[in-house]
C-alpha cells in the first residue's frame, strides 16, 4: 500500500497535465497518480507510457459528475491518504510528500495546507475517514470538496495545519451561490448561514437569498 494516492480530475485542461506529472516526477515518498477520466479520452493512456517512472493508472468515469468522479478515485485508490488535483496544480518543491510522510504519523483524518494565492487550499484525506463518512455527496454537484470539510466540522474533526505552502494551484470554484448557501444551511443552520454572507461580501445578496430560502431549504 501506498502513503499517498493523488488523483486528478480529468475533465477537460487534460493539456495542464503535464505540468502536474512533470512536478512529481522527482518527487520523494509512496504514492501512485490516477488519471480520473471524466471525458472517455483514449488520450489519457498515453502519459502511462510517457512517464514510465511514476506508477500511473487510468480509471474511467466517463459521465460522472464531480463527486461520483472523486468517489470513483477513493474506490480506486490504494494508498493510505487521498488528496485531488486539477490538471495544472503542481507541487512547489521535490520533498513536498516526504515532508508529508512525516505528517501522516500520527494518522491525522485530514491534513490541510494553505496555497500560493490567498484563499486556497490543498488537503490530504485518510482514506478509512472517507469510506466511514460515505464519500462526497454526489447530490452536491459543484462543491462536494466544501460539503465534506463541513460534515468533518460539524463531526469536531480537527485538521492538521501543514505549515508550508505545498501546491501550486487555483482557487476552488465557489459554485452556485444557491448551492454554497443550501450546504451551510443543512449542516449548521439559518443564523451562520446569514453570517455567512455578510462576512463574505454577499450582503447584497441577501435578498435574493431570504426569496430562495424558502423555496430550497424548507422543503428538505
Amino acid at each position: 500500500m501506498e502513503d499517498f494516492s493523488l488523483n486528478l480530475l480529468c475533465r477537460g485542461k487534460n493539456h495542464l497535465l503535464p505540468l502536474t506529472l512533470d512536478s512529481l516526477k522527482a518527487q520523494g515518498g509512496s504514492f501512485e497518480i490516477i488519471l480520473l477520466d471524466g471525458e472517455g479520452s483514449e488520450k489519457l493512456h498515453d502519459f502511462e507510457k510517457r512517464y514510465e517512472g511514476l506508477k500511473i493508472r487510468v480509471e474511467v468515469g466517463k459521465g460522472k459528475n464531480l463527486p461520483q468522479l472523486m468517489n470513483l478515485g477513493i474506490s480506486h485508490s490504494h494508498g493510505k491518504y487521498v488528496q485531488f488535483l486539477e490538471p495544472g496544480e503542481t507541487y512547489l518543491s521535490q520533498w513536498g510528500l516526504s515532508y508529508l510522510t512525516d505528517l501522516i504519523v500520527g494518522g491525522p483524518s485530514i491534513i490541510t495546507a494553505r496555497g500560493v494565492e490567498d484563499e486556497t487550499q490543498s488537503h490530504w484525506f485518510l482514506k478509512s475517514k472517507l469510506i466511514e463518512l460515505g464519500g462526497f455527496n454526489e447530490k452536491v454537484h459543484h462543491r462536494p470538496l466544501f460539503d465534506l470539510l463541513c460534515r468533518l466540522q460539524r463531526q469536531g474533526v480537527e485538521p492538521l495545519h501543514c505549515t508550508r505552502v505545498l501546491i501550486d494551484g487555483g482557487k476552488e470554484p465557489h459554485g452556485p451561490l444557491l448551492e454554497t448557501c443550501n450546504i451551510l444551511y443543512r449542516h449548521f443552520g439559518l443564523s451562520r448561514t446569514l453570517k455567512w454572507l455578510f462576512l463574505h461580501g454577499h450582503s447584497k445578496n441577501l435578498h435574493r437569498a431570504a426569496h430562495f430560502f424558502k423555496n430550497a431549504f424548507w422543503r428538505e
